[in-house]
């Protein structure tokens, strides 16, 4: 099963490091893969203000001609990546920004309904992928 923070997609090998040196003082690693509009400037997305104290560390790294960027965030021991992942989606979501940017869905981020539609016209009993995209796993 793959792992809800993303912590196993290959854009984590940077951040994933330090998290990596630092488990047992570490909460856990997100990982996410964004596509900004292409209009936006603040190419940098600030921690909710909320979870400001739970961050160890941040990373940015990207694609700048094409807004994708790679946002690593090491979280501090106690900290809950599957919340802290849903609320960076939910302001991003509201930016307008576009995710996974550059791989697909696998089973870190949920299918859109047209992706969703399409896995399963390709294949309706779900035994190719089952579960890819949140889509239903029998």
């Amino acid at each position: 099963m793959a792992d809800p923070t993303g912590a196993h997609d290959h854009d984590a090998a940077i951040p994933d490091r330090p998290q990596r040196r630092n488990r047992r003082r570490t909460g856990g690693l997100v990982a996410l893969d964004v596509a900004l509009r292409r209009n936006d400037r603040d190419w940098i997305k600030p921690v909710p203000p909320e979870w400001a104290d739970q961050v160890a560390a941040t990373l940015s790294y990207g694609h700048f001609l094409y807004h994708v960027f790679h946002l690593g965030y090491v979280l501090k021991k106690g900290a809950d990546p599957a919340a802290f992942k849903k609320a960076m989606l939910a302001m991003l979501d509201a930016e307008g920004a576009e995710y996974p940017a550059e791989h697909n869905v696998g089973h870190l981020y949920h299918a859109k309904p047209q992706l969703t539609a399409f896995y399963e016209g390709l294949d309706p009993l779900a035994r190719f992928n089952p579960g890819i995209g949140g889509t239903r796993r029998s």
